[in-house]
């Protein structure tokens, strides 16, 4: 792998170093970036790979690889590079194919279950593409401006391949040998039963509307849940593009077939076993005798399939030992679902077969299926994360990959990302309305520094310039809206939105103040407010340290007309900033819920060292001592639970004396 990256480098030319100049990014101590302060910064790639000359045929480890195959990996780094250009991360793109080192000898001491694993790699048919990787944790280094912090290279992966077998599958290695390949194909549906039957899954399969975009409709597209094909905790955003829309070529294994390769399999189970340092008596024997109790206990159902309940377990020659007579096999099933008892019912994954010849018949030929898949974590992650997975989703284009590979005629045009805009983005673009009259006037105001009524955007869309995260419950999008029984407009949004383009006074004299709405029911009583939070960090000293002062705001409960809302201070300040005195909450007898519409307006204000918190212009919270002169607030962010629904509106940042 190596000689051939190599290989290609060496007739790569162009080769070009970061453009982005960071010098106003704050490092720490160490010379390490916060993650918040580069998020949005446009980081680019380590080098940009270029190709000049035709490529070349490849020969590495017993694989050999066409020119016309290496020409592939080229095709595929350029279309990631020209789809993204990383943000708030650092890209580094590789080309790739499948040529691993040999495995020990299968009559080796030394043969265990992981060379094993290797050496059934052979069967693979020849793979070839190419992966960039994003790192998120980086340092400032004397040569350059961006690098990945020594020993914290922590990264995304974005991988196309074609012909690829092993990003999608589990081995099952001691069912499999160089010629043949068993494995199942773990993936999470919505709705599925076992052990992914979590609220949280639905959330990671709905991130960033991967289950629903419409770029991927056309094309078989799902999650692979943590842990399912490989020991990380990392979740594989997965598109496969097959030609003529063709089934993958595997083929289910029946109850005859799996007993069948038991036995085969059972003498190199046994030495694998030895090799491991396994000590226990009998071991053969009683696996022999299991595979006959299988025999019998399925021998009615020898044409059925076979499932494999869970996604990390390995038949092995320990599981076909322990099988009883007259009790369960609790990891084999001949059905995808079974209800183990009331209150539980299990998901297994199909046990499958490479078909045979595939790996010959794409030996010199081109793909016959491609493998898209993005390495992210389920969270909903900073804006660098989120703009490289909404890239991977509605950017890259699918469609132009499909014709060109698979297409019925040849494809001539040179490859384009998708617009990065979506339905609201676009109708954003193609009305304009101007901003209400009250906001004429309040913006001509010269001490009013930032302020946004919405009124510019049209009903149904996201306001340009702000940040808006999607509901990852329902996938929603924040928007703009108008609110019957009251005038003006809205944003309407769950989790976390901010303006981009606000940029806090750094006189340390100023106040943001915005209006909160709630219709009755929008926020059952109990479940938490919004919030707004104010980031900052330090100047000097300690630089990239983070602090912060916000709110929480809620209103009243809706079932009672006489019920307060109330307001929370809090925050994280340095040490010697903590003396005033916080209550656990103070009462907002203006912002009820019980009204159809229930209205407040929310300020904080700050005077050097002093912080105040007002509600309709009625001082609530004040504390002389809040924060250090020196400490200047950078950022906002509001943020809601899913649990609720909040309005803002008239966000105003305005400079005070």
């Amino acid at each position: 792998m190596k000689n051939f990256i190599r290989k290609i480098i060496a007739f790569s030319v162009g080769m070009v170093l970061l453009l982005v100049t960071v010098s106003a990014q704050p490092t720490n101590a160490r010379g390490w970036y916060e993650r918040s302060d580069i998020e949005e910064v446009e980081i680019g790639w380590i080098k940009t790979l270029q190709f000049k000359e035709p490529a070349k045929p490849f020969t590495q480890n017993g694989w050999s690889y066409t020119a016309r195959q290496t020409a592939i990996t080229q095709k595929i780094a350029t279309w990631i590079q020209q789809t993204i250009n990383p943000r708030g991360m650092l890209g580094e793109m590789k080309l790739s194919v499948l040529a691993p080192e040999p495995s020990e000898s299968i009559t080796s001491k030394y043969y265990t279950f992981n060379e094993a694993e290797k050496n059934n790699r052979k069967a693979f048919p020849n793979t070839y593409g190419a992966y960039a990787k994003f790192y998120m944790l980086l340092q400032k280094t004397s040569t350059k401006k961006f690098w990945p912090i020594n020993g914290l290279a922590d990264y995304f992966t974005w991988e196309i391949m074609a012909n690829n077998v092993q990003m999608i599958t589990k081995q099952m290695v001691l069912l499999s040998s160089p010629d043949e390949y068993y494995c199942t194909m773990p993936r999470y549906t919505i709705g599925m039963k076992g052990e992914y039957d979590k609220d949280w899954m639905i959330q990671y399969a709905n991130y960033r509307d991967f289950t629903s975009s419409p770029a991927l409709q056309k094309y078989d597209h799902y999650l692979i849940p943590s842990g399912a094909i490989d020991h990380t905790r990392q979740y594989y955003y997965t598109v496969i593009l097959t030609r003529d829309n063709q089934p993958l070529p595997f083929e289910q294994v029946t109850v005859a077939q799996f007993i069948s390769q038991l036995e085969k399999q059972l003498p190199l189970m046994h030495t694998i076993a030895i090799n491991n340092d396994t000590k226990l008596n009998n071991l053969l024997a009683d696996a022999q005798r299991g595979i006959q109790i299988l025999k019998r206990k399925f021998k009615d159902q020898q044409s059925e399939f076979v499932y494999i309940l869970g996604a990390a377990f390995q038949p092995d020659i320990l599981s076909l030992a322990q099988i009883e007579e007259g009790k369960s096999i609790h990891w084999l099933r001949t059905q995808a679902v079974t209800q183990e008892n009331r209150d539980y019912t299990s998901t297994s994954f199909p046990l499958l077969r490479l078909k045979k010849g595939v790996k010959e018949n794409l030996a010199a030929s081109g793909p016959q299926w491609i493998v898209c898949r993005l390495t992210k974590g389920g969270s909903a992650g900073n804006a660098g994360e989120i703009h490289l997975m909404e890239t991977f989703v509605n950017r890259f284009n699918y469609d132009y990959v499909y014709d060109f590979f698979f297409g019925k005629e040849k494809v001539i045009q040179p490859y384009k990302p998708l617009p990065f805009v979506n339905a609201q983005e676009l109708k954003n673009k193609q009305t304009t309305i101007a901003l209400s009259e009250e906001a004429q006037r309040i913006k001509a105001d010269k001490s009013v520094l930032y302020f946004e009524d919405f009124s510019a955007t049209p009903n149904g869309a996201t306001p340009a310039n702000w940040y808006t995260q999607k509901s990852e419950v329902s996938g929603n999008k924040p928007e703009v809206t108008e609110v019957e029984g009251d005038n003006g407009k809205w944003l309407k949004f769950k989790r976390t939105a901010y303006p981009t383009g606000l940029s806090l006074p750094q006189n340390d004299h100023f106040t943001i103040s915005f209006d909160i709405l709630t219709k009755k029911g929008d926020v059952p009583w109990g479940t938490p407010g919004i919030a707004l939070d104010l980031y900052t960090s330090e100047p000097s000293g300690n630089k990239g340290s983070s602090y912060r002062f916000g709110i929480d705001v809620s209103p009243g409960d809706m079932n009672r007309s006489d019920a307060a809302g109330w307001v929370m201070i809090g925050g994280q300040m340095p040490e010697g900033y903590r003396d005033c005195k916080i209550e656990s909450y103070y009462s907002l007898p203006e912002f009820t819920g019980s009204k159809s519409v229930n209205k407040v307006n929310m300020a904080i204000r700050r005077q050097g060292e002093t912080m105040t918190v007002l509600c309709n212009g009625r001082k609530v919270f004040e504390c002389a001592r809040a924060v250090p002169a020196s400490l200047h607030f950078k950022t906002i962010r509001f943020q809601v639970n899913e649990k609720n629904v909040y309005h803002i509106s008239n966000v105003m940042v305005k400079e005070t004396k």
